[in-house]
């Protein structure tokens, strides 16, 4: 059996306002709707896919009631996250 050891490296994005932090905060406090995550003590990972975030994101716009343009200032912040492997891996800290 081998061992793989890897170095995680987190790379802060800009400050979210507006419908996006609403989401973001979102994402946070219900974590267990990634495709994978570990939270513990207001630290947390969590990896979507595209479409889980996407699908989230519209869930959110609805539930919220959100305006077009605010669902769609919600969807390009999704859409421009830096998926790699075909997924993004958030980290959340409050």
């Amino acid at each position: 059996m081998a061992l793989d050891v890897g170095v995680v490296t987190l790379k802060y994005l800009e400050r979210l306002t507006g419908p996006t932090y609403k989401f973001a905060c979102h994402l946070a406090e219900y974590y267990w709707e990634a495709d994978w995550q570990f939270g513990e003590e207001g630290n947390t990972l969590a990896q979507y896919l595209p479409e889980t975030l996407e699908r989230l994101a519209k869930e959110f716009a609805e539930s919220e009631g959100l305006r077009p343009d605010e669902k769609a200032e919600v969807l390009k912040w999704v859409n421009a996250l830096p998926y790699d492997t075909g997924a993004v891996t958030l980290h959340f800290s409050v």
